[in-house]
């Protein structure tokens, strides 16, 4: 639960009161969880939390409309197919969940138009729930433009010419915008040397409260405290000396220097960089000014939105302009080898999932020799439910690697990072989970076909879309009934904390501190990506193999009640300033639209090809005129909410009552670490 080290406070110190811990017991946690309304979460847990509980609960309402609409029009229809009447040996043969779904209809089959009338509505109920979603997000981002924060009196300033880099000239720029609109500017110095001096005035903080543990809970210690041997700069050998008193030495030395370099800001050590952060007097002409185009190239003067204060990524800061692009292409191409890398790996799964396909190949025969050792049940696990379990448990160290790559590029929000990073994953959770899931395991059912004739590769990847819903629906179920349920158990935090305690950690207040935060952080990145997904299967296979809106629409109902929870009580949510942490605003959710929608793009345009090779002219174009019709959709939200959800309404921001000016708290919320004096709070 919520740890009592720390208070929750919001940008001007008030407490933000958290909810009452649930009931004791295995099940104590679900009927408070049921009952708490999202109303006030925007301000106790901050918009990212409401936007994402929300975007949960509408794909659960949407799949499940979903589920009633294709369960009364389509799944009676495709019951009635003949493909599960044809010899077993027919590659065209079907059976078992695969009887309800298209891969049961013939070529040309009349039944198809069912099929097509499914298609637009399933469009018409997509359209609706993700508008009502985005409607909601712009309502958060606008109350979000006009609260008394940081973000919204500021600007991050990058690109300065080299005659320019000081605070009066910066000052005259903009009073020639408006006249005595500038609070303060902070140039933006590499301060990395500092930095790394405080990293080691607080190893030595740290190296002193353990020694004054052990002198106080250790009874072999004598009252001076514990004892260790260090090596004397001067003789070169070791002697020992008393712990305490030496890291307090140390701690002492290293603060005079600290705050000897940075009252000296020597310009050899602090290099002035590009950038610079600018404090307004009024957030009314912030707003304005974050939305000017106020230089000739884009090159110059280039100004970003304000920055939440505890998310501003430093280093990068540093970094000139035109090293953006060259910084940017290595990273993508980078995630690029490892998405086309990764096929390998969906390949391995996959011929794990259909040992029994592969040993009727001559060239894998000797599988025969195994598969018929093992038993009907071990074989079903090891087909059916093994695959699913390794992709998910590779799937996790996916994120920590794109994240390193990420941050090397050009970005000054952290929370911008988290944005990118949730697009990279998703998209390359589209190849990993699902085209390359597609194309190895139709290859993999039918090598034998494809080896005798490699003509009908084309023809078979196709009339193998449908196919794979088995496997994608045992992949949904496994995530819904396992996954979530493991973000209530939170076993990684309970073996991390186990750890730490073992190995003598958590011993000194900050010890604990530490062990109660590991792994406490609710990933948005991470379940925005992966809910997409889902969203993203449940849509592609909604009319091919509509059994698997029921299993989508149970992932969303377990997950937004389990991520509901992990929110509420066990998650330390970022969004205390004062202690640093910070908050994304809701920008999350904007990708998120957009990658919904494109899911659905990807689903019209499989329509198209699967309608083609079942000789379906008529509905393969009136399909295509759907596509046409999501990227009208698309084009005509973003056009309408686009700049609004990004920077607000400038009439709500002068009508609000939230406060107009600058606040005195403020002027130190944007100062660089390595220009904080050392604490060792």
């Amino acid at each position: 639960f919520l740890s009592k080290y720390e208070d929750t406070v919001d940008w001007n110190g008030n407490r933000i009161l958290c909810h009452d811990l649930p009931g004791r017991g295995i099940f104590g946690w679900m009927y408070p969880t049921y009952l708490a309304s999202l109303k006030g979460f925007e301000e106790t847990h901050s918009p990212d939390a409401v936007m994402f509980l929300r975007f949960l609960r509408s794909q659960a309402y949407m799949f499940v409309v979903l589920s009633l609409g294709t369960a009364v029009l389509l799944m009676p229809v495709y019951a009635t197919g003949p493909n599960k009447n044809l010899p077993p040996d027919n590659p065209q043969y079907v059976t078992g969940i695969n009887i309800v779904s298209i891969a049961n209809l013939q070529p040309a089959d009349n039944r198809l138009w069912a099929t097509l009338i499914a298609e637009f509505f399933s469009a018409l109920i997509v359209y609706y729930y993700t508008y009502i979603d985005y409607k909601a997000y712009v309502r958060i981002r606008r109350r979000y433009k006009t609260k008394c924060i940081p973000s919204n009196f500021s600007v991050v300033l990058t690109e300065i010419p080299e005659g320019s880099r000081n605070e009066k000239a910066i000052t005259d720029y903009f009073d020639k915008i408006s006249a005595g609109c500038v609070a303060e500017v902070q140039k933006v110095l590499n301060c990395g040397h500092a930095q790394s001096k405080i990293g080691k005035y607080m190893k030595e903080v740290k190296a002193g409260e353990i020694a004054e543990y052990k002198r106080e809970n250790k009874k072999k210690i004598g009252p001076e405290g514990p004892t260790e041997k260090v090596k004397n700069k001067e003789t070169g050998k070791k002697e020992t000396v008393l712990s305490i008193p030496y890291h307090r030495n140390n701690c002492a030395k290293l603060e005079r220097k600290i705050l000897q370099e940075q009252e000296e800001r020597d310009p050899g050590v602090m290099r002035t960089t590009l950038s610079a952060i600018v404090l307004f007097k009024s957030s009314v002409t912030c707003s304005v000014i974050q939305q000017l185009t106020i230089w000739k190239t884009t090159s110059t003067w280039r100004i970003e939105p304000g920055i939440d204060a505890g998310a501003v990524n430093w280093r990068k800061l540093y970094v000139s302009y035109k090293s953006r692009a060259a910084i940017t292409v290595i990273g993508n191409i980078t995630i690029v080898l490892i998405t086309v890398f990764w096929g390998l790996v969906i390949v391995a799964i996959q011929a794990l999932g259909n040992l029994e396909n592969l040993a009727n190949v001559p060239a894998f025969s000797f599988l025969n020799g195994v598969v018929d050792t093992w038993s009907p049940l071990l074989l079903a696990f090891v087909q059916g439910v093994l695959p699913p379990l390794i992709l998910i448990l590779l799937l996790r160290l996916i994120p920590f690697t794109m994240r390193q790559i990420i941050l090397r590029q050009k970005i000054y929000s952290l929370a911008r990072v988290e944005c990118k990073l949730r697009n990279y994953f998703y998209v390359f959770l589209i190849f990993s989970n699902f085209i390359y899931v597609v194309i190895s395991g139709t290859i993999l059912q039918q090598l034998d076909v494809i080896l005798a004739n490699p003509s009908l590769l084309v023809q078979q990847l196709a009339t193998g879309i449908p196919q794979q819903a088995v496997f994608m629906m045992n992949y949904v179920l496994l995530n819904g009934l396992f996954g979530y349920p493991l973000l209530v158990l939170d076993p990684g935090r309970v073996i991390t904390r186990w750890i730490i305690f073992a190995f003598g950690g958590g011993k000194t207040e900050r010890g604990l501190r530490f062990a109660d935060r590991m792994f406490a952080n609710f990933f948005f990145f991470k379940f925005y990506a992966l809910s997409m997904l889902f969203t993203l299967l449940g849509t592609v296979y909604t009319t091919m193999a509509p059994l698997i809106n029921v299993f989508t629409a149970l992932y969303f109902l377990i997950g937004y009640y389990c991520c509901k929870f992990k929110i509420m009580y066990t998650s330390y949510h970022q969004y205390n300033p004062l202690k640093g942490y910070w908050q994304y605003g809701g920008i999350m959710h904007e990708g998120c639209f957009t990658g919904l929608l494109a899911a659905m793009l990807i689903h019209q345009v499989s329509m198209v090809i699967v309608f083609g090779i079942y000789q379906a002219a008529a509905q393969a174009i009136i399909e295509a005129v759907f596509i046409a019709m999501t990227a009208y959709y698309i084009g005509f939200v973003k056009n309408k909410f686009a700049d609004l959800s990004q920077n607000g309404s400038l009439v709500e921001i002068i009508g609000s009552n939230e406060a107009k000016e600058v606040q005195d708290s403020f002027f130190s919320k944007y100062t660089h670490p390595g220009l904080q004096p050392p604490t060792p709070g």
